[in-house]
């Protein structure tokens, strides 16, 4: 279970810093493509925070199949 948490701690790190670089790219450019770029890069980085400790499973669960 460690190593499972340990790659989603990794994995976060590793979206964070593409999140970042686009960004830094998109306010150094102005370019409006480098900043939809980095949309699908959040939503999955919130899908592997979700699946960190701290987070109520069921809670989410019933509220999306609700």
């Amino acid at each position: 279970m460690r190593d499972i948490l340990g790659w989603l701690v990794a994995l976060q790190a590793t979206i964070h810093g593409a999140i970042a670089q686009h960004i830094e790219a998109f306010a150094a450019s102005g370019d409006w493509l480098t900043l939809l770029a980095v949309l699908p890069m959040g939503m999955l980085f919130g899908a592997a925070h979700g699946l960190t400790p701290g987070h109520n499973k069921l809670v989410l669960a019933s509220y999306v199949v609700g």
